[in-house]
């Protein structure tokens, strides 16, 4: 299905776009991670073209692929991700909103992965691993999954 919208429509097309939303958390919710990541990822662009830079909906994204690079261990990029969406969430959400207390979470929680543990963060290449960051092999579990209900004002 997305293929064909793919070949049919324009990248920006709401219609593809919101395609590409809902494949991507169906793909997070079976933990097909990495087709997930990549739809995120596509989305990126697709979202700034039409909302500004401190929406919520480039907040909602960018912690669905901080989640994502936690669930694959990659700790420094999912802590951009997720300090990131902090950052717009200031604007967007304010400061007591519970959204934002969960991202926060997933900062520490990269930091302490990226600080304390003395195992290797997994950056996918497996052919050297010695010269990777440092990481703990324990997974987070995300509470914050980005969904539609979690896109508030």
């Amino acid at each position: 299905m997305l293929r064909q919208e793919a070949n049919l429509l324009h990248p920006y097309n709401v219609h593809l776009i919101r395609t590409k939303f809902f494949l991507a958390h169906a793909a997070m919710e079976l933990s097909r991670y990495d087709e997930a990541l990549d739809l995120y990822q596509q989305l990126l662009p697709c979202l700034k073209f039409y909302v500004h830079a401190n929406h919520p909906t480039i907040a909602v994204n960018k912690i669905g692929v901080g989640n994502l690079l936690e669930k694959k261990k990659k700790w420094t990029e999912a802590k951009q991700n997720f300090t990131e969406a902090l950052a717009i969430m200031e604007h967007s959400h304010g400061s007591t909103h519970p959204l934002r207390a969960s991202v926060m979470e997933h900062i520490s929680s990269c930091d302490r992965h990226l600080n304390g543990s003395g195992q290797l963060e997994d950056t996918g290449d497996t052919s050297d691993a010695s010269s990777s960051s440092h990481d703990d092999s324990t997974e987070t579990s995300s509470s914050s999954e980005p969904n539609s209900s979690t896109e508030t004002s």
